[in-house]
């Protein structure tokens, strides 16, 4: 039985933990179903090592790309001279990592991108923050939960920004670490 469906499944572990497991071209994970959340889920398969846990099925993304969207964002709040959102959609096409700005609406504490199409081959939504920290809001936590890499960018105004990242499909979320996602060797071929 392949316990990382398209359609996504639901498992339940020795710990008894109940866990989402799916899988997408890009990444295959498993998301840990909050005790409120579980209570009416009437189909859970057991499986002794169903755990939460992300593994990317592709490349890591080049950091260049990550490079490219900070100044992408700060770009937008230099434009606007003023605190601002925005997004960027990265996405994976022929085995290779490539930015997306979508049209979007932005304003200081919301973006609303153009929806997303499978045609577009999005593996990663990231958007900003601004000059705010890097979190995931009540709005986040309301509008990501279409199977994708999340990411989000704060503190702008440093050199160093602060990132934080995460899987989300259903409501489900599992934080994903920096170094799992970013492949610090790879160099971007320019076009």
């Amino acid at each position: 039985m392949n316990l990382f469906p398209p359609q996504g499944l639901y498992l339940r572990g020795n710990n008894q933990q109940i866990v989402w497991s799916y899988a997408t071209p890009i990444y295959r994970a498993r998301l840990p179903v909050p005790h409120e959340k579980a209570e009416g889920i009437l189909e859970i398969t057991e499986a002794p090592e169903a755990a939460p846990q992300f593994e990317l099925l592709v490349p890591k993304i080049p950091l260049e790309l990550l490079e490219i969207t900070c100044g992408a964002f700060r770009w937008v709040l230099e434009t606007g001279q003023r605190q601002l959102e925005a997004a960027m959609y990265l996405c994976y096409q022929n085995r290779n990592w490539f930015c997306k700005m979508p049209c979007q609406e932005i304003s200081a504490c919301n973006v609303s991108p153009e929806p997303i199409s499978a045609l577009d081959q999005v593996g990663m939504v990231i958007h900003s923050h601004g000059f705010l920290p890097a979190f995931f809001s009540s709005t986040d936590n309301n509008g990501e939960d279409d199977g994708f890499i999340f990411g989000v960018v704060g503190d702008l105004k440093n050199m160093m920004p602060q990132f934080r990242f995460r899987v989300g499909d259903r409501g489900y979320f599992l934080p994903v670490r920096f170094e799992d996602l970013w492949d610090y060797e790879r160099k971007v071929v320019p076009c």
